[in-house]
């Protein structure tokens, strides 16, 4: 099951026999400060849940593989797209996201978590920005979505961001505004 959402993980509550969660945070690997992670830490320890930190530069395919499927859930935090997107391809975790996922462990993306399961982050330069990901040449995402996910879309904060998006890319492509409260489920 994958869940894409843009900032409220409510959804999380609906799910069943989630007791073990990966926190993976890497999209905000580009700041010193990482402080407002802890909110969603809070989030799932306040639920009784078993936390641990997966930080997957730490990983290879083959170890990323053995240690997420220890897992019920994968939680992917919001922050930089290409950031994120260039960690998951540098531990390999792009080539045994599908064996993870056969295995019956949940994605939970947030905003940047959601943008990478779709088909590029190219179109989100307006809203995340691709200099932080040094080593990310190839936008593509990881294509679990047949769409490009812009969050935030009705999150003042980012109203720019998204109408330039929606002005540029319109009719391009096939681009899902997700709102804060809104979340896509495949199962």
């Amino acid at each position: 099951m994958i869940i894409l959402c843009s900032q409220d993980i409510e959804v999380f509550d609906t799910l069943k026999d989630v007791n073990r969660v990966a926190f993976i945070g890497n999209a905000k690997d580009m700041y010193e400060d990482k402080s407002g992670l802890e909110k969603w830490r809070d989030f799932f320890r306040s639920r009784g849940k078993e936390l641990d930190d997966v930080d997957l530069r730490d990983f290879n395919a083959e170890s990323i593989l053995e240690k997420l499927t220890q897992y019920d859930l994968m939680y992917f935090a919001g922050g930089n797209a290409f950031v994120l997107l260039e960690a998951i391809k540098e531990s390999g975790l792009d080539a045994v996201l599908g064996k993870i996922l056969a295995a019956g462990v949940i994605y939970l993306g947030q905003s940047a978590g959601s943008v990478v399961m779709g088909k590029s982050i190219y179109y989100l330069t307006e809203m995340d920005d691709p200099s932080f990901a040094k080593k990310l040449t190839d936008y593509s995402g990881l294509g679990y979505v047949d769409c490009v996910i812009v969050p935030h879309a009705d999150n003042p904060k980012y109203a720019g961001a998204v109408e330039a998006i929606r002005r540029m890319h319109s009719g391009k492509v096939n681009l899902k505004f997700l709102d804060e409260k809104e979340y896509i489920v495949i199962e």
